[in-house]
């Protein structure tokens, strides 16, 4: 694999943002609208009501804006573009909540709506498509639309629709080195739309129909119309489950159910811990979507007096459903799984504000499995669609993929963490193995490496 790399334009970046250093968002919470940290956005809500829409429900208004230039080198070509950061988002959320009184005291309700701001996505474009193809769908998407009730002492009940885009932090996003902005365990949100380039061939012939996002995946907690349950936080700990429909691609005679717990403690002044963990099943009718279980956890420990931070998420899918391979047997695919660490660190060196720095690196294993199509096939063994899997010698399954990725960067915040510089740099590269129709291995085409650097600000209102 080639290892050209973007260092003039990395160091001239870092200069450019190193005297202002940079740092992070909110501290990692442990859920976005729904449903792991439902208790938190509750008490939030309480403490930062922008008005009253009456005498009874108090109303919060709050967003994000966060643009992004992309510059990428695939190993041929290379580009910026102008791009939406899908690390965060740019949305907008109206939130409201309403206390009961008299015997009705302890009970409160309230609703969550979020709007995401679409546009080139940092995980969507690619070295064909600058805008992502997302010229008909630019505007406002409904993300989440939900209703909840709690009770102080018997939790809170959520019914409605959340999405995965943007603000959703699951039991696999625990981090606390406040640098999520530029990277955290979604790594393929910074260059995940782009194509495996062949070493040595430019243009869109040189180009493979897969993509870094295809050899990555998070494995986040499923979304869609739900009905969940949090209860309230006891000595750290909150359980959560809910129970619904995957609105990914399944309308009918489908169902997902997920249930997990997350801690998050402070031990005085030594030490923050926040923790997830969290398995769910999907189960569907769509032949493209493979029914599945899903296991996550991550960890994040902060030490406070040197900021000095460690975090590790790690996942597991195991499918249930066997499929038609290439040769025609019928198999079940290989269980894909990854682990993602990052070390951080976490300073006031002036009074700008906090800078947080990061380094981190994941390993994703077997998303492009046994199941991959016969043209994919071919491209990766250089060969014609029509001669896959025809005779020994030949490419016909992909045994094994193996993605390495490594990233570093700094964050800084303005002030509070309202306002944000970031910086980060991302690398990518992949070993994909193939075999024949009597199981011996064959070679794969020589690919590049993928380098890409983002830099940007998000300012929160």
């Amino acid at each position: 694999m080639t290892q050209r790399v973007l260092w003039p334009l990395v160091v001239a970046a870092v200069v450019a943002v190193a005297p202002c250093a940079v740092t992070p968002t909110k501290a990692a919470d442990l859920g976005g609208y729904c449903c792991a940290d439902l208790e938190d956005r509750v008490a939030e809500l309480e403490a930062t009501a922008a008005r009253k829409g009456n005498s009874k429900v108090d109303v919060k208004v709050s967003g994000e804006i966060t643009t992004a230039l992309l510059f990428w080198d695939d190993g041929e070509e290379s580009d910026v573009y102008v791009v939406t950061n899908e690390s965060s988002g740019s949305s907008v959320a109206i939130e409201g909540k309403s206390e009961l009184q008299g015997r009705g005291k302890g009970w409160s309700m309230g609703f969550a709506l979020e709007f995401d701001l679409i546009n080139a996505g940092s995980d969507e474009v690619s070295q064909i498509d600058a805008a992502a193809a997302l010229a008909e769908e630019r505007g406002v998407v409904v993300g989440d639309v939900l209703y909840w009730i709690k009770n102080e002492r018997l939790g809170a009940v959520a019914i409605g629709f959340t999405s995965a885009r943007g603000k959703t932090n699951g039991a696999n996003e625990a981090d606390l080195s406040e640098t999520d902005v530029a990277s955290f365990v979604n790594v393929q949100d910074v260059g995940g739309g782009f194509l495996l380039r062949r070493a040595g061939v430019s243009g869109t012939d040189g180009l493979i129909d897969v993509s870094w996002g295809d050899l990555i995946d998070a494995l986040d907690e499923p979304d869609g119309g739900i009905i969940a349950y949090n209860t309230p936080q006891i000595a750290g700990f909150s359980f959560y489950g809910w129970w619904g429909h995957d609105e990914r691609t399944c309308f009918t005679n489908c169902f997902l159910w997920n249930v997990g717990v997350t801690y998050q403690q402070e031990f005085g002044e030594l030490f923050k811990v926040a923790a997830g963990l969290a398995t769910n099943t999907n189960i569907g009718d769509d032949v493209e979507e493979l029914d599945d279980k899903t296991i996550v956890g991550s960890i994040s420990v902060l030490h406070k007096p040197s900021g000095l931070n460690l975090s590790f998420a790690t996942g597991r899918r195991n499918f249930l459903t066997a499929v038609e391979l290439n040769n025609g047997a019928i198999r079940t695919p290989a269980d894909p799984f990854y682990y993602y660490v990052k070390a951080g660190w976490r300073r006031k060196f002036h009074e700008l504000g906090m800078t947080a720095f990061y380094a981190d690196y994941g390993r994703y294993q077997d998303f492009l499995g046994l199941e991959t199509d016969q043209e994919i096939v071919g491209a990766l063994g250089g060969i014609d669609e029509a001669d896959v899997c025809t005779a020994p010698g030949l490419a016909c399954l992909v045994s094994g993929a193996n993605t390495t990725t490594w990233g570093l960067g700094v964050v800084q915040n303005i002030g509070t963490d309202e306002l944000q510089l970031y910086l980060g740099y991302r690398h990518y590269e992949v070993d994909i193995d193939l075999t024949d129709v009597n199981g011996q291995g064959v070679s794969t085409v020589p690919l590049h490496d993928f380098h890409a650097v983002l830099a940007g600000m998000k300012i929160e209102f």
